[in-house]
């Protein structure tokens, strides 16, 4: 908006101001008449071709006590003084009655008028006609009767008088009552000419609604996609605008309450304080929080309190009380509204020309309303409709704002966009250039590091060969080992395990050199008795190399198959047991295994308790705390044999994985007297069902040969696979086998008529319906010279109970899971009585 069309709205507003200036004089002049004060005014005559004549100076006034008769006897001989223009009390609690009287100068001009009685805010009204009985009810009308008793409808009220066709005079009374202004315009209107101007009205007020209607949707519809706050700030200032007129133009009597009655004053009260405080919101449309924001702050809370504070007020109907503070407080922010436009448009604001029209236009409309209801103004078209006139231009004027408002917001999201798209484009090109620069340096890195990396390749070849060929030759020289002797198998088989078990560290450690080991777990179904087993087997050969016995404690409530990393495990357990070892002579070195029954036990989780013991040196108190720390080596033992040894990574290495594993490591020690390693880990709980092909069987490098031409093995296993698999390697050696799953189905095969014994009987221990002692004990009752081998994941059933029936003839041999098949093609040989054919090729083991 330029200067020049500022100046030109200014000059409309000060031109508008006059006209309403000059029509209240005119009005006034013609009012004035030279009859008496105490006198009755003449009758007021109506001409044959009038349709509609305003009663402005045919009216007398009188207040009365509203605490007497509703209508006050000898009301006629009450002091009723000529009204000059239109009648106006402004707030009390008076009753304010009106007197005309009215008569038809012609025929013509005699019969049916309508007497519309403004505003619609008017609380109380009745109009009564002088007869020779008395006083007589026309009808009543107003905000405190349901609209449906009126005797017209319509939002102001309207009432029907007969003119008499003798020319006779009429003398009315009207009685006006209400808590807001006290205020009336009287109008008498032929029907038809009164349709007319309900036509017009009603298009007048479609057209005001409407645009507001539509200014709230388009403010809230844009507010919503936009994600403005100006914009929905906007629109609840339009909604609440609209419910103000609405109720003070008596619509919402008409088309929202029509039965109510009592609730007019507390909501157009309640409206009017809604509007203050919506008004107040429009500072964050002008931004002038971002200007003057001290004073924005300050000015919200001002207004905001005064709405909180007279908000009670308006509940109760005080309106005489909220209205003129109401609209003192528009007639104050309208005014400093205005004030902050003008300063705004002189910083620059782009809105501010927008805004200072438009609060200029609400404030000349404001401050006529507040005369207009203290009644110090007339009743007439324009200050009677201001408020709706003013209203639609100021939400005109708003809405250019608002849009403004967003446009500028937008302009300047585009523009920071943009700045931020061309700083980002900026900050690529220096990225660009500074990732070329780092690039040629990882190169040359690179390069670097690849000839490290070929250097380190070359040394770790030649470091696993060395490594590795040593290893190879100890497994294959203990294949060679005779195998007739029971003792040298189990010799030669802790030989293979334990170079196994050494080739694999050695294998682990060349690949976490290379880089590619993996520090997490690799959990699997795994036989936890096997694996002790093996640990056992290990241990017992540390144990001799400095003359100690080993013992293996076991608690028969252990898990067969638990999820774990066996390997990991095994790992853990023989670092324990080295040293233990290392620093024990000619005493006892102990591994117990049982579960934990005090806590932390479920159905799929057992809490298993490792303890290795042993009867050695033992370790100063001050230094268990720090017995787990890499290379340590106690002062204590400094002096000793032990001293110079240290205890190296295996601890520290123990530690690290028993963590990984969920678990904890506790050291116990006496000096002199021993130390104690008690390891807490919880293992879940698995099945053979769960274990893959790979699992079931331990394979060796090269395996014994066996001839089983012409012998039948009758395998009982309840596991599908394992029977499987182990059937595949005795067919492959030449033996003939009967599958069994149960001790019952072998009582069943042996109970068949003819049934001829088998060569050999391969039994697991733990199955459903009978475990092996029963497979054991029926062959040994019906066939006594068949021998039977016993299949178990657990070490508690390799040995027979004491007082058992077959204690005297326990199982001939006895292999822990997973089976190995170098182990078991020798346990065969020996019970069948087979000689080694050293002739004949190896078989290679199942894949």
């Amino acid at each position: 908006m330029t200067r020049s069309a500022l100046q030109w709205v200014c000059g409309l507003l000060l031109a508008v101001l006059a006209a309403l200036a000059v029509s209240g004089a005119l009005t006034q002049a013609r009012a004035a008449t030279p009859e008496a004060s105490t006198g009755p005014r003449a009758a007021l005559g109506l001409p044959a071709q009038t349709r509609h004549m305003d009663l402005v100076g045919a009216l007398s006034m009188v207040l009365l006590p509203a605490d007497g008769a509703r209508v006050p006897p000898q009301l006629s001989s009450q002091a009723f003084e000529p009204v000059q223009g239109n009648p106006r009390a402004g707030f009390g609690k008076d009753v304010m009655w009106l007197r005309f009287t009215v008569r038809a100068e012609h025929t013509r001009s005699a019969g049916t008028w309508w007497l519309e009685v403004g505003p619609a805010f008017t609380d109380d009204l009745a109009l009564y006609v002088d007869t020779p009985e008395g006083l007589q009810l026309l009808g009543q009308a107003g905000t405190e009767h349901p609209f449906e008793q009126r005797p017209l409808a319509y939002r102001h009220g309207l009432f029907a008088l007969q003119l008499p066709t003798d020319l006779s005079a009429t003398t009315y009374y009207l009685r006006l009552e209400s808590r807001t202004t006290r205020t009336a315009r009287l109008t008498l209107w032929r029907p038809m000419a009164f349709a007319e101007h309900l036509q017009r009205d009603t298009a007048t007020q479609g057209l005001f609604f409407g645009c507001l209607l539509f200014a709230g949707v388009m403010s809230l519809i844009l507010g919503s996609w936009l994600r403005e706050p100006a914009n929905l700030i906007y629109a609840a200032y339009i909604g609440i605008s609209g419910l103000n007129q609405l109720l003070s133009q008596g619509y919402a009597q008409q088309w929202l309450f029509p039965q109510s009655i009592g609730l007019f004053n507390p909501l157009l009260g309640t409206a009017m304080l809604l509007q203050a405080g919506l008004g107040c919101e429009m500072v964050r449309v002008m931004r002038i929080d971002l200007h003057l924001p001290a004073l924005a702050k300050v000015y919200r809370r001002s207004v905001w309190a005064l709405v909180v504070a007279l908000m009670p007020l308006a509940w109760l109907g005080q309106f005489h009380i909220v209205s003129p503070v109401i609209q003192a407080c528009y007639a104050a922010q309208s005014v400093l509204m205005t004030g902050i436009a003008i300063v705004l448009w002189r910083r620059g604001e782009q809105t501010a020309p927008y805004f200072l029209a438009s609060f200029a236009t609400l404030l000349l409309a404001v401050l006529l309303f507040l005369p207009r209801n203290l009644g110090l103004l007339p009743l007439n078209f324009w200050t009677e409709n201001m408020l709706q006139v003013s209203m639609f231009v100021h939400l005109l004027l708003m809405n250019l704002a608002v849009a403004r408002h967003v446009k500028s917001l937008r302009d300047e999201t585009d523009s920071a966009r943009n700045a931020l798209l061309n700083a980002a484009i900026h900050s690529a090109a220096e990225l660009d250039t500074k990732v070329k620069e780092r690039t040629t340096e990882l190169q040359q890195a690179l390069l670097q590091a690849n000839e490290a990396s070929r250097a380190k390749t070359e040394f770790l070849a030649r470091v696993t060969h060395d490594l590795r060929s040593p290893l190879t030759a100890v497994l294959g020289f203990a294949q060679l080992l005779p195998t007739a002797d029971p003792t040298t198998t189990r010799y030669a088989g802790n030989i293979r395990l334990g170079a196994q078990h050494m080739l694999t560290l050695v294998n682990d450690l060349i690949e976490y050199a290379r880089g590619a080991s993996s520090d997490q777990l690799e959990l699997s179904p795994t036989y936890l008795h096997g694996v002790l087993d093996a640990v056992a087997q290990e241990a017992t050969v540390l144990a001799q190399a400095r003359h100690n016995r080993f013992v293996l404690d076991l608690c028969p409530e252990l898990p067969n198959v638990v999820m774990a990393d066996g390997k990991r495990l095994r790992q853990v357990l023989i670092n324990l047991l080295q040293n233990a070892a290392k620093f024990t002579h000619d005493g006892v070195i102990t591994l117990r295994v049982g579960a934990d029954t005090q806590g932390g036990r479920t159905p799929a989780i057992t809490p298993v308790l490792f303890e290795v013991q042993d009867t050695g040196c033992g370790i100063p108190p001050d230094d268990i705390a720090r017995v787990l720390s890499p290379f340590f080596r106690s002062d204590a033992t400094a002096s000793t044999e032990h001293g110079s040894q240290g205890l190296g990574l295996g601890l520290a290495i123990t530690d690290t994985w028993v963590q990984r594993m969920g678990g904890n490591i506790a050291v116990l020690s006496q000096l002199g007297q021993g130390s104690t390693f008690r390891l807490r880990i919880p293992m879940r709980h698995a099945s053979e069902q769960d274990m893959s092909p790979p699992q079931m069987l331990a394979s060796s490098p090269e395996l014994p040969a066996l001839d089983g031409q012409g012998r039948r093995v009758w395998l009982v296993e309840d596991n599908r696979e394992i029977r499987a698999l182990l059937a595949e390697e005795l067919r492959r050696t030449g033996f003939e086998v009967v599958h069994l799953s149960t001790a019952e189905e072998v009582k069943q095969r042996m109970a068949l008529i003819g049934a001829t014994a088998p060569s050999l009987v391969l039994t697991d221990y733990q199955m459903p319906g009978g475990n092996g002692d029963v497979v054991l004990a029926s062959v040994r009752q019906q066939w006594p010279g068949v021998p039977v081998v016993l299949l178990s994941a657990t070490q508690m059933s390799m040995d027979p109970p004491s007082g058992h029936a077959h204690g005297a003839h326990p199982f001939d041999a006895s292999l822990m899971k997973p089976i190995d098949l170098a182990s078991l093609r020798s346990v065969i040989r020996r019970v069948l009585g087979l000689q080694a054919d050293t002739d004949s090729t190896p078989h290679t083991p199942i894949p």
